[in-house]
């Protein structure tokens, strides 16, 4: 982990430039005295010099493990923390210079820790009314992304929330490209086999539900279905196809 102190810092690249004013707003984020409205500026801050429209940079990734802090403190930077963390690595474009392997290891190591306490965050958020200030969608990606890593499902569920929207998927026995309608797709084909992203469906799907999101929770569940490719007839699960 690199240390806040570190001269390192003013070489990283963030959003506005360089990063040598990013160990200040990691101190202020992990000051547990700060008042709600702090927090909430605060983490704003964090997402428009370390996550900004998805573009991340190497001081995204220095930052992180220091703002696992948070871990121990106030609920509303936990979940911050999550939903934070879960873009940038279900979503974030590296902008600048390759990432050194530590820190990618530092943030691997600590995202491990974040997704062990996802859930805990998610429930104890829901028990306090915490989550109708952040869109269904956003949080499920987030929680999933840290669960299952860069997943086809937390892609698609971006996808899946416009009506009659197109995406396109390749058939892994041609590879030729197969284009569907999400409200034209079909239930899920028993007899066809599926991968892992199974389980991401399912845990995404659980979310929805514990959100009280039933109608995200059925869209998901859309993601389970079938697909037949066009050219070659092979049904595949569509998730399997998302490239």
């Amino acid at each position: 982990m690199l240390p806040l102190d570190s001269p390192v810092w003013n070489d990283l690249e963030c959003a506005r430039g360089s990063a040598g004013h990013i160990p200040a707003l990691i101190r202020r984020v992990c000051d547990p005295s700060l008042l709600e409205s702090e927090v909430k500026a605060s983490w704003a801050e964090v997402w428009e010099n370390l996550c900004h429209s998805d573009s991340v940079y190497a001081a995204t990734y220095a930052a992180v493990p220091h703002l696992a802090c948070v871990l121990k403190g106030n609920l509303d930077s936990r979940l911050e923390l999550l939903l934070f963390s879960g873009r940038v690595l279900g979503f974030g474009q590296l902008v600048g210079k390759p990432l050194s392997v530590k820190l990618v290891e530092g943030f691997s190591q600590v995202v491990d820790k974040i997704a062990a306490e996802s859930a805990a965050i998610v429930r104890e958020a829901r028990e306090q009314n915490l989550l109708t200030r952040y869109p269904s969608t956003q949080l499920i990606q987030s929680t999933l992304a840290l669960n299952f890593g860069c997943d086809p499902v937390v892609q698609l569920i971006q996808s899946i929330i416009d009506d009659n929207l197109e995406i396109e998927v390749v058939c892994p026995g041609c590879d030729d490209p197969n284009k569907v309608l999400v409200d034209e797709l079909q239930s899920a084909n028993t007899n066809v086999e599926t991968s892992a992203d199974d389980d991401s469906v399912t845990a995404g799907m659980t979310l929805a539900n514990e959100l009280g999101d039933v109608s995200l929770e059925k869209r998901i569940a859309k993601l389970r279905s079938t697909v037949k490719c066009k050219s070659c007839d092979v049904e595949f699960a569509m998730y399997d196809g998302y490239v």
